[in-house]
């Protein structure tokens, strides 16, 4: 259910009401992560070169939102980067996904949000089989994954020589990467407290 929202409020409580449950540590890093990227020097600095990018190399018929074009492909093409400079972080993080207990974590979800999910299982095990972060390594792959997200909100896919595009916003990323690294080094002295 994609309306459903991890509150951190409500998540910072459980934390301290059930400070064993792992689970809500992790989502709790998640939400945290999520917010300090998205305000971090590297994420402003690469959307605000990526966008204007994308307007002049869009056609205006194409129907796409460059805004949020940007925001998915910085996203995307720092998986991209890092995974380039160490292809073993995909596995890694799918080793960890599979060793979670997702039986465990369904019923905590559950009870979070006070209704049954069904399918979530299956949500988990598709996630698992279709590792789609280790084919970021291919351009030609993210091209068929932001395809796969923008086709949900309503916009035209790109055909596959869009990674041209794709290339020349992977050369701001690579520039921009050493900030990356100092607000990645920032957030686990300052942040990062499990």
């Amino acid at each position: 259910d994609r309306k459903l929202r991890f509150h951190e409020s409500a998540i910072t409580k459980l934390m301290s009401d059930e400070p064993h449950v792992m689970v809500w540590k992790g989502i709790h890093n998640h939400l945290r992560a999520d917010a300090f990227f998205h305000q971090s020097e590297f994420f402003k600095k690469t959307y605000d070169k990526i966008r204007p990018l994308l307007v002049r190399r869009i056609p205006v018929s194409h129907n796409a939102r460059p805004f949020f074009l940007a925001h998915i492909l910085v996203e995307m093409l720092t998986d991209h980067v890092l995974l380039k400079s160490n292809p073993s972080l995909a596995d890694e993080f799918y080793n960890a996904m599979q060793s979670a207990h997702h039986d465990d974590i369904k019923k905590m979800i559950e009870h979070y949000f006070q209704k049954p999910l069904p399918g979530i299982e299956n949500h988990f095990r598709i996630f698992l089989q279709e590792r789609f972060l280790a084919s970021y390594t291919s351009l030609e792959e993210i091209v068929h994954a932001l395809n796969r997200v923008i086709r949900r909100t309503r916009q035209e896919p790109f055909d596959p020589g869009f990674v041209t595009v794709l290339s020349d916003c992977t050369v701001i990323i690579d520039q921009d990467f050493p900030i990356f690294i100092n607000d990645i080094d920032y957030f686990r002295t300052h942040f990062f407290p499990y």
